[in-house]
């Protein structure tokens, strides 16, 4: 089977049904059909800390990052380095690490999402509220049922972030 199919696998297993478990297979299957295939050590590093191996995540993300900095995926994966800062507890580097991002590619709704609710446990409840409304008037669709869920294995963190957009202004 071929190595970018597990990846994709790995991918909608992640995002879009939060079946970690099942993920890392695929991803871990990616990385040892192409050893240099950097999206797949990504995907091991997003999934892994999505599960709670926030060092393991880390680490391999990096790497990957690094690896290829040019990667078409490389906004998602800064996006997902952003996350672990804020499951660190380290909130300003998150907002600093997403911002950078958002300035890069401010096309990107999904990371003006984040950078929104990051600034929100920043405590810049102001900014914060401004993106959402800002957002809100490009997008006049965007609302809870629209913004699909970031997955975590632990759901109290996934709320807690969750709680960041709602309370910016994410209308119901």
């Amino acid at each position: 089977s071929s190595y970018f199919s597990h990846l994709v696998a790995a991918i909608i297993y992640q995002d879009l049904i939060g079946d970690f478990d099942t993920a890392l297979i695929h991803a871990e299957t990616a990385l040892n059909l192409n050893s240099g295939f950097s999206q797949a050590s990504a995907m091991v590093g997003i999934i892994k800390y999505h599960q709670g191996d926030v060092e393991a995540g880390f680490d391999m993300l990096q790497r990957a990052i690094a690896a290829t900095p040019d990667d078409p995926h490389r906004f998602r994966h800064h996006r997902e380095l952003a996350m672990i800062h804020f499951l660190a507890g380290e909130t300003e580097q998150a907002v600093t690490a997403i911002n950078r991002i958002v300035q890069n590619a401010p096309e990107l709704l999904r990371n003006q999402l984040v950078l929104t609710a990051l600034r929100w446990h920043a405590g810049e409840e102001d900014k914060a509220k401004r993106c959402m409304a800002e957002l809100i008037r490009k997008h006049g669709d965007l609302n809870q049922k629209a913004v699909r869920p970031v997955r975590f294995r632990d759901a109290i963190f996934a709320a807690h972030f969750y709680e960041g957009l709602v309370n910016a202004g994410l209308p119901a």
